[in-house]
Order: C-alpha cells, then sequence, then structure tokens
C-alpha cells in the first residue's frame, strides 16, 4: 500500500517537534507523460509540502504507469540531497514515524477493522 496525502501528513506532524521540515521531499513517481505542475499543485496542496521541496521521477514500473494520475509519493527526510544513499539517521527517523503512526492506527488502512 502506497502513502496517501493524510500518511505524509501524519508524518510530517510528528516530524514538527524534531524540526526536520527544512529536511523533508516528496519525491513523487510519474507517467512519461504527466503534467508536471499539476502533480506537484496537487500534492503540494495534499500535504502542504512547497513546490520546490517536489521532485518528479519517472516511474521504475515496466508497465510505465502509476496507480494513480498524480503518481506514487515518498517522503524523503535527509539531511543533503534526497538521492544520497548513505543516510542512516533519516532513514531511522522515518522508519521510527511510520511504526509509531502503525502502532497508534494512523496509516488509515481500513482493512484491520474487519
Amino acid at each position: 500500500m502506497l502513502p496517501d496525502a493524510d500518511a505524509i501528513s501524519c508524518v510530517r506532524e510528528l516530524l514538527r517537534p524534531l524540526r526536520c521540515f527544512q529536511h523533508t521531499y516528496l519525491v513523487v513517481e510519474v507517467t512519461a507523460n504527466a503534467k508536471a505542475k499539476r502533480v506537484k499543485q496537487h500534492w503540494s496542496n495534499a500535504t502542504n509540502i512547497p513546490h520546490p521541496r517536489i521532485e518528479l521521477i519517472p516511474t521504475p514500473s515496466p508497465s510505465g504507469h502509476t496507480r494513480y494520475w498524480y503518481g506514487n509519493a515518498h517522503l524523503k527526510i535527509t539531511r543533503d540531497s534526497y538521492k544520497k544513499a548513505e543516510q542512516p539517521l533519516w532513514e531511522a527517523v522515518r522508519f521510527a514515524a511510520f511504526m509509531t503512526m502503525l502502532v497508534l492506527g494512523l496509516c488509515g488502512d481500513d482493512s484491520s477493522s474487519n
């Protein structure tokens, strides 16, 4: 299950006390024919992340398609460029935030209520 805008916003709220906003990027996998301005506008409105912190990359999907017209988003918490491979501290923070949300039931998974 891909994170949606609500889950991304919840993680960002968990990062507020850690003062990590300046280290937060949203990397969005998009199709080749995606309209960059519309995709960035969608994610910026949904998550309150400014356009310069939203990076669009081509989807690695073999079909070249994404699940939604606005792409598949991944929140990146990084000290430098989000493209750097070695960032164990920020990857740990991201994982801890995700696990906290999962335990508290903030991930929005409706299938667990059955």
